[in-house]
C-alpha cells in the first residue's frame, strides 16, 4: 500500500494535511481532489487560451511548451508525464531518460499541471479518470 499525503494550502496560508494514517484516506483524498481539481484545471486552461504561461514553481506551461531551467520543450514532443515515487518525470520524444525530473513537492499544484498538460498533449493521456492513476510507486 502506498503512503499517501495530500497537503492543501489556502490563499491565506492555512494548511490541511490528509495522510495514509487517516482511516479511508484514499477515499477522502479522492473526494477532495474531485472537488478542487476541476475548477483549478479550468482556470489554468483559460489562462493558457489567453496566451499566458502558467508557473508551477520552476516549471512554466504555455499552450505550446514547457519551460524548465531555461530550456523549452514543445508539448508535441512530450511522450510521458507522471509521478514516479516522489518525482514528477516528463519524457521527451527520442529520449529514454526523463527530460525533466523534479521532486513533486517542489511543483505546486502538480496534479493540476498534469491534467492541464494531458489536455494539451493527448498523446500522454493516462488511463482512467482516477487522480491517483498517474502515480507509480
Amino acid at each position: 500500500m502506498a503512503q499517501l499525503t495530500l497537503e492543501l494550502i489556502s490563499q491565506d496560508r492555512k494548511k490541511l494535511k490528509v495522510t495514509s494514517s487517516f482511516r479511508k484516506a484514499d477515499e477522502a483524498i479522492g473526494i477532495i481532489l474531485g472537488r478542487i481539481l476541476p475548477p483549478m484545471v479550468q482556470s489554468t486552461k483559460a489562462r493558457l487560451q489567453r496566451g499566458a504561461t502558467v508557473q508551477f514553481g520552476g516549471l512554466g506551461l504555455s499552450a505550446t511548451a514547457i519551460t524548465w531551467k531555461g530550456a523549452s520543450i514543445p508539448v508535441s514532443e512530450i511522450t510521458k508525464a507522471e509521478l514516479v515515487r516522489s518525482n514528477l518525470q516528463i519524457r521527451r520524444q527520442g529520449n529514454w531518460l526523463a527530460a525533466i525530473s523534479v521532486r513533486s513537492d517542489k511543483v505546486p499544484d502538480v496534479l493540476v499541471f498534469l491534467e492541464t498538460l494531458e489536455s494539451l498533449a493527448p498523446q500522454i493521456k493516462s488511463t482512467g479518470i482516477d487522480q491517483l492513476a498517474r502515480v507509480r510507486m
